[in-house]
């Protein structure tokens, strides 16, 4: 049965902002190339062009047609204006897109492309497809051979012996056993354990090997670093020693070039590694995952770590999301896990084997366990509700009796002063500037969002006054003693990377000047003036966007009072999963029913490529 609503017009949807001026030109641009196509060809561009800033790789149109605009983002008056308006009905709104001459099918060389009913920018089209035929190409690619006595030998001695399944173990196992593979869990199960003794069984078969480590952003790269340096300690000490130090961020890995969206390195110019390992891999959209297997010579073995079920990145895409699709359900093919159980102790559990393996069935492997708070614990079962999106069974573990999880209600962020200034008052209570800075990795506030009552800008400056208020800070100027600072734009002439965060405070031998404070590779600390930082903001509160990959001791998650499609339990999730012992919420109990049972999808076709995926695509 046919919409008897009104056809909505990218005319309107620019007008009551649901699309940018930008959607708004390219859209009009479109239909001059096509010489004046219908409406239909208007909207659909506008939408291909708005979906990519909304995180998607196309406009998937099934998921449009017939809807009302999306009136949750939107002003009463706004609201009001379109709820008679909808999307046009897919078969016609299919055919006029296919009968224009700027749309393309899969393969061809058109500003658009139209496969099945997804309407793709041609440029996202193609990292899809250069994304799925790399991976699969290396998921495929036979490996030299190894030594099967030594190698056995180095993994009862790395893996303790246990009549469970041992994930870690498994994880390793594909990781050396294979080119390419994708190692994803939930924080504290072990992720960085695991790829340490996946670097010791690689350099017990070849010490020659060219390692890098890398993270798409600074404080990843610095986390990731320094967890890898801790779990070293565990190795013998000549194995230690053979493993990098260094880990960089991606863009300096592929070298950025100044002005320009193109990296130094590329496929005329790969990178010189036999292994690459890439850690939080969640936060990686698809025009830099692309680029990185552009540059990743196809022989070199690449191991992909992060978690899932983690926000994704904020540019267009869910990669590693998609990836994992494309892995099936847990478990190995038949191949695999007779190549596995040759080189693990015959009293081991048996590895699980899958009927019909995907694609990537041998190349995904999920962590179970977690090591950093146990199922038992409220936080640890609040976390694992969340995720499964049950909010019946999350919600009761609210105010449960460990404390692991504490919602307030009805109460606003001026009733939790005292929760404030107890978590700030121990890095400002002494002088040596790094205890500050380890303080300050203690407790943190979390934000949905930047702006609005309960945004980031607020809720920092609400916290400044409060501290101010207790004598805690003295704000003189734009910079005070005290004052924490999150760099939010990568700067490497001074070696400081979006979401490194530092310190304020009197430089030791000159205390009437004023330096900003950032830790060293070394373990130690190094200073700027504050006047030279690079793009910055204060940092009592930060984004749950911007806290992935760190971890505090507590978290304070301060939540919007209203439902919004942006809130779903993948940010919930994310921000819960940065506390080690505890997580107090600011939130009603609507807002957080609604966002544990809404997983806000992103539309692409990376997973279902790579499913279908075969030697002639």
């Amino acid at each position: 049965m046919l919409n008897t609503k009104t056809i909505i017009s990218s005319q309107q949807l620019y007008e009551h902002g649901l699309i940018s001026a930008i959607d708004w030109h390219f859209a009009q641009l479109m239909q001059t190339l096509a010489n004046n196509a219908d409406d239909y060809l208007v909207l659909g561009a506008a939408l291909a062009s708005a979906e990519i800033r909304a995180g998607h790789s196309c406009a998937e149109l099934s998921q449009l047609t017939g809807q009302a605009p999306g009136l949750s983002q939107l002003e009463p008056e706004h609201i009001l204006a379109l709820q008679d308006l909808c999307y046009p009905e897919l078969k016609p709104w299919l055919q006029a897109l296919k009968d224009t001459s700027v749309v393309g099918a899969a393969g061809e060389f058109y500003p658009l492309i139209l496969d099945g009913t997804r309407l793709y920018l041609q440029r996202y089209w193609l990292y899809e497809q250069h994304i799925a035929q790399s991976l699969y190409q290396r998921a495929k690619l036979p490996l030299p051979g190894f030594d099967s006595g030594s190698l056995a030998a180095d993994i009862q001695t790395l893996f303790p012996a246990t009549n469970e399944i041992d994930w870690q173990q498994l994880a390793a196992l594909t990781a050396v056993l294979q080119n390419l593979s994708i190692i994803s869990g939930g924080p504290g199960t072990g992720k960085t354990t695991t790829v340490v003794k996946v670097l010791a069984l690689l350099l017990g078969q070849n010490p020659e090997l060219r390692i890098a480590l890398t993270a798409p952003t600074g404080k990843a790269a610095m986390r990731l670093q320094s967890s890898i340096q801790a779990a070293k300690q565990q190795l013998p000490t000549e194995l230690a020693a053979l493993i990098p130090q260094q880990s960089n961020t991606l863009h300096r890995l592929l070298g950025v070039q100044k002005h320009s969206p193109h990296f130094k390195h590329n496929a005329e110019h790969p990178l010189a590694l036999d292994v690459l390992l890439v850690d939080e891999v969640s936060m990686i959209d698809l025009a830099l995952m692309s680029k990185l297997l552009d540059a990743l010579p196809l022989e070199s073995r690449l191991i992909l770590l992060g978690d899932k079920d983690q926000l994704s990145s904020v540019e267009a895409g869910a990669v590693l999301e998609s990836i994992c699709s494309a892995g099936g359900t847990i478990g190995f093919s038949a191949a695999m896990v007779a190549q596995m159980q040759s080189l693990l102790p015959a009293n081991q559990a048996p590895v699980p084997c899958v009927d019909k393996a995907l694609t990537l069935q041998d190349q995904v492997v999920y962590l179970q366990k977690s090591y950093r708070f146990s199922a038992d614990s409220a936080l640890g079962r609040f976390a694992l509700a969340v995720n499964q999106g049950d909010s019946q069974a999350a919600l009761a573990q609210l105010n449960a009796e460990d404390a692991g999880v504490v919602c307030h209600h009805k109460q606003t962020l001026n009733d939790l002063s005292e929760v404030l200034i107890a978590g700030f008052s121990p890095y400002l209570h002494t002088s040596d500037i790094a205890e500050q800075l380890a303080y300050l990795q203690e407790f943190k506030v979390l934000c949905a969002y930047r702006q609005g009552e309960t945004g980031v800008v607020q809720v920092n400056r609400f916290i400044r006054q409060l501290l101010q208020e207790q004598g805690l800070i003295r704000q003189q100027g734009r910079w005070y003693a005290g004052q924490p600072v999150l760099i939010t734009q990568n700067d490497y002439q001074h070696q400081l990377f979006n979401g490194d965060t530092g310190i304020v405070a009197p430089i030791p031998d000159a205390p009437q000047r004023l330096g900003a404070f950032f830790p060293d590779d070394k373990g130690g600390l190094r200073y700027l003036s504050p006047s030279r930082l690079p793009a910055h903001e204060e940092a009592y509160a930060m984004t749950i966007h911007k806290s992935q990959g760190s971890e505090f001791k507590q978290v304070l998650m301060v939540l919007p009072k209203q439902a919004h499609p942006m809130l779903d339990r993948a940010l919930l999730y994310t921000g819960l999963t940065r506390a080690r012992e505890q997580v107090r919420l600011l939130a009603n109990h609507g807002v957080l029913k609604q966002m544990i049972e809404q997983r806000t999808p992103r539309y692409g076709g990376l997973t279902e490529t790579l499913i279908h995926f075969s030697d002639k695509a």
